[in-house]
């Protein structure tokens, strides 16, 4: 999200940030406006360590 919001606006990555969750919410794919493979921009993780976590489950005061 970082990287994007500073490929939009690199004088202010915040409104950047905010322009790039608008083109999201626009529901435009950001892989053609930005022209950029947006997988390449994820970090690399090992996929066996990615669903490790029990769900938790919740009370009836969290509900």
């Amino acid at each position: 999200m970082r990287r994007l919001a500073q490929q939009v606006n690199p004088a202010n990555p915040v409104l950047g940030q905010r322009q790039v969750i608008n083109l999201v919410d626009a529901g435009e794919s950001l892989s053609e406006r930005f022209g950029v493979d947006l997988t390449s921009l994820l970090p690399k993780v090992n996929s066996s360590r990615t669903f490790t976590r029990k769900p938790r489950t919740l009370t009836e005061s969290e509900a």
